[in-house]
């Protein structure tokens, strides 16, 4: 039992950092999302931060990171339709 009461305040500041990170992603403000997503992914490896990462890195115009981004987050999730549509385009160019 004290082992999960140990993991939560992480896991809440994991939620925080993403909830944020996706608020300044949504405001164009790229740069500040990106810094709260990687320290969300510090945290826990998560298919929504790496793809968030990856939408970001493309709208900074770095396709390898963005790429890189959606293929660990399909790795992580599969089924996750928005990063391997990213992905496809990004791969046709």
């Amino acid at each position: 039992m004290k082992k999960k009461d140990e993991e939560k305040p992480k896991e809440e500041y994991f939620c925080e950092l993403l909830e944020e990170g996706e608020f300044y992603f949504l405001n164009n403000n790229y740069d500040e999302a990106q810094k709260l997503l990687e320290k969300a992914l510090a945290i826990k490896l998560d298919a929504r931060v790496l793809y968030t990462l990856g939408l970001i890195f493309e709208m900074k115009n770095e396709k390898d990171k963005a790429q890189e981004m959606y293929r660990r987050a399909l790795e992580l999730n599969p089924d996750l339709k928005e990063a391997k549509n990213h992905l496809e385009k990004i791969l046709k160019g």
